[in-house]
């Protein structure tokens, strides 16, 4: 039952940095009110990353892209344990 939880947790977590990256593409207005959630849910996450990823150079927010790594390996890190 916790591998289940944790197991929908990390996909919905995945799920917002996806539909961040959308909203960002589509270029919907951040002040839209589904925009905030989704922005409200994904800036935590996306904090210790861009520790990392604020010195790159370039254009491109790398913060999305090496966080759903960052949740994907811990996903299967915490599922491989015995519970």
């Amino acid at each position: 039952m916790l591998q289940e939880l944790l197991q929908g947790l990390f996909n919905m977590a995945q799920v917002f940095v996806l539909l961040s990256v959308l909203l960002h593409w589509l270029d919907i207005a951040p002040h839209q009110p589904f925009a905030r959630i989704v922005r409200l849910i994904t800036e935590p996450m996306y904090r210790p990353a861009r520790l990392i990823t604020d010195h790159l150079p370039g254009p491109f927010d790398w913060a999305p892209m090496v966080t759903l790594m960052m949740l994907i390996v811990v996903q299967r890190l915490l599922l491989s344990l015995p519970f």
